[in-house]
């Protein structure tokens, strides 16, 4: 008895986890068509008139320029890098937050800025007091923030801005 239970109990535990697994689709399937994408009813429209780009990339491109090393790839949207009298910069792409949806600390201290004609925030304080970052738009749901990291000598707030203004002429339009 103790055993027919056992299994019976088995068998009712396995039916409950496989049926919360599965779901049903409606229509029919069929290949996809490879020359347009697919969309669906609760896709959200896209944030940019091109592809975000890669922010390692634009990181990579100006690298020289700011001599900039051991660039570190978190996602397609989010890069580290570091400088010389600055501990640390990054790039991070948010394709579904627009300027106004930027939060600043408590302490930070945000003025409006103008980054090669584009709309932006200057963000000093971003996270501690040697910490700055610049908000570019892309457009009104996108945006693309440069952080610097400064010692107590460097002034993070300049490689920021230096850095954002470089990398903006990679930037989508919208």
């Amino acid at each position: 008895m103790k055993k027919h239970r056992a299994l019976l109990s088995a068998l009712l535990l396995s039916t409950i986890a496989l049926s919360g697994c599965s779901t049903v689709e409606p229509g029919s399937p069929s290949a996809a068509d490879t020359d347009s994408p697919t969309t669906s009813g609760t896709s959200s429209p896209s944030s940019t008139s091109q592809a975000a780009p890669d922010a390692c990339a634009l990181l990579e491109k100006v690298s020289s320029e700011f001599d900039l090393t051991n660039l570190e790839k978190k996602s397609a949207s989010d890069c580290e890098a570091d400088l010389p009298e600055v501990r640390s910069v990054g790039v991070t792409i948010y394709s579904d937050r627009g300027l106004a949806q930027y939060n600043a600390g408590s302490q930070a201290v945000v003025s409006e800025i103008d980054i090669n004609g584009r709309r932006g925030k200057l963000v000093e304080k971003a996270l501690r007091e040697v910490d700055c970052a610049v908000v570019v738009e892309l457009d009104e749901n996108s945006r693309v923030d440069v952080f610097a990291s400064a010692s107590l000598t460097g002034d993070s707030c300049t490689v920021a801005q230096q850095i954002a203004k470089a990398i903006e002429p990679d930037l989508p339009r919208s």
